[in-house]
């Protein structure tokens, strides 16, 4: 019986590597085509970061309202606003800081705003994570 259970731990450990290393690589063990709601409230809305990537990956605010985004993990994300390209394999290729902000993630439930005063359409990213790209559009 403890080698049943040996195996089983040691298979269990297998899987979690396995999943861990997909998700840090930029892969994903589902995939969903449904994009999650942001919380949104009467100041704006939250952007949740976990497993390398932004949740949502777009959001909508009125001019004046905030985004803030929460960290999902103790990973570190530096966001900047700017231009980017992305190749083929949905990682930037080429990106350009526009100096709007530059905030830091470090660890779990941490969070930091931004405040948007113009209206358009402005595109950030974590300088770190090359696959972490998202969008705020204000109306």
């Amino acid at each position: 019986m403890n080698t049943n259970r040996a195996r089983a731990a040691t298979l269990a450990a297998a899987v979690l590597s396995t999943a861990l290393l997909s998700a840090a690589c930029g892969g994903s063990s589902t995939t969903s085509s449904k994009a999650s709601t942001p919380a949104v409230t009467a100041d704006g809305v939250t952007v949740n970061t976990g497993l390398l990537a932004f949740d949502p990956k777009t959001v909508n605010v009125k001019k004046g309202q905030t985004v803030t985004w929460v960290g999902g993990d103790n990973i570190t994300h530096v966001l900047v606003e700017g231009d980017y390209k992305v190749g083929g394999d949905n990682l930037r290729t080429e990106q350009t800081d526009d100096k709007a902000f530059n905030l830091k993630l470090t660890k779990k439930g941490q969070q930091v705003s931004h405040t948007y005063s113009t209206t358009g359409t402005f595109t950030y990213y974590c300088t770190i994570h090359h696959g972490m790209n998202g969008t705020v559009v204000v109306s």
